[in-house]
């Protein structure tokens, strides 16, 4: 066993030991926690720990979600964590709001259960009249009651309406490239598994393409990175506008693209990489001073259609080997496998 293994295993055994002591369960999250720890990670969160350890208490669960949401999670995530958790408590508004309306219903159902078993018997004009007057006063304080519970169900439906649509935007972020503003790697990837899957169960054509920027290296060492920002954006651009509604397209790598194509096959999707080969081969990208001339940007396109049986990663590996060739056959082409 090398060195870094038996060094792996040190720290497993050492999480196990500590998690066994001082953890009150045992989760993916409370081990991601204890590893942070043994590994000297988040300086905050050691710090915690320590201060348990020293307690000779236990770590509970809800303290170990505290460090991992405070100490582990990106700004990100803890937005996305901030807006469920407060939809939660919303709904459980709303849910206090249903109980109350009903509670509030049972007891006016049983006061009226009780005029009538009242009405039902002989009683003088004046004791009839104390009887009405006492269910309308009862039935008045009900409707008042039950005049609050409706507003806090309507300000708890406006407020998890608005939670909604934050979450929405947050988790849209998440998937989102700051720099090319198409879906990041973990969309694709999520994409390209949902839609292969889907593709197979109806017998519907599938197609990747990969497409990649010509000398960007040479392009970033030449103009800058500022320059190579524009050179992305510009590409994404003339990605977006090609693609119609179903179609995923995605900043794959620095300078690489995906564009998943459903319910389309081969020709079609040559049709598609020929027509973005097109619109970048015309493009001239000028430096935002406006100091140098304008920059001609080509890019090479591979493309595989998924097969009977064909795994994604697979059909990854074939679009692969497609821009493979179209940059080993000169670039600024397109090329079907």
């Amino acid at each position: 066993m090398n060195e870094t293994a038996l060094s792996n295993v040190e720290v497993l055994r050492q999480v196990l030991r500590l998690m066994t002591a001082h953890a009150e369960d045992y989760r993916p999250l409370t081990y991601t926690v204890w590893y942070e720890y043994v590994t000297r990670g988040d300086k905050r969160l050691c710090d915690r720990v320590e201060q348990v350890i020293a307690e000779g208490s236990r770590l509970s669960r809800p303290a170990t979600d505290e460090l991992y949401r405070h100490c582990l999670m990106s700004p990100r995530q803890r937005m996305l964590y901030n807006a469920q958790a407060a939809i939660l408590q919303a709904l459980d508004s709303m849910s206090d709001a249903i109980d109350d309306a009903s509670d509030q219903t049972g007891r006016f159902a049983g006061q009226l259960e009780a005029f009538s078993d009242q009405a039902a018997r002989p009683l003088t004009p004046e004791a009839f009249d104390q009887c009405v007057r006492e269910i309308a006063e009862r039935a008045r304080q009900s409707g008042e009651e039950l005049a609050r519970v409706q507003s806090r169900l309507q300000e708890s439906e406006a407020r998890v309406k608005q939670l909604s649509d934050d979450l929405a935007q947050i988790r849209a972020e998440v998937y989102i490239d700051a720099l090319s503003g198409l879906f990041n790697r973990r969309r694709f990837d999520a994409s390209l598994d949902s839609l292969v899957a889907k593709a197979t169960a109806d017998g519907e054509p599938l197609s990747l393409l990969l497409v990649d920027i010509d000398e960007f290296k040479a392009v970033n060492d030449l103009h800058g990175h500022v320059f190579g920002d524009q050179v992305i954006q510009s590409v994404s651009q003339a990605i977006k506008s090609s693609i119609k509604g179903r179609d995923v397209a995605a900043r794959f790598g620095g300078d690489e693209f995906a564009v998943l194509l459903p319910e389309t096959g081969s020709h079609g999707a040559e049709t598609v990489g020929e027509y973005i080969r097109r619109i970048i081969e015309r493009r001239r990208i000028s430096d935002f001073t406006g100091d140098s001339d304008p920059v001609a940007i080509t890019v090479s396109i591979g493309i595989s259609t998924l097969e009977r049986g064909e795994s994604p990663r697979e059909l990854l590996r074939r679009a692969d080997k497609a821009l493979y060739e179209a940059k080993k056959e000169g670039r600024n082409r397109v090329v079907v496998v």
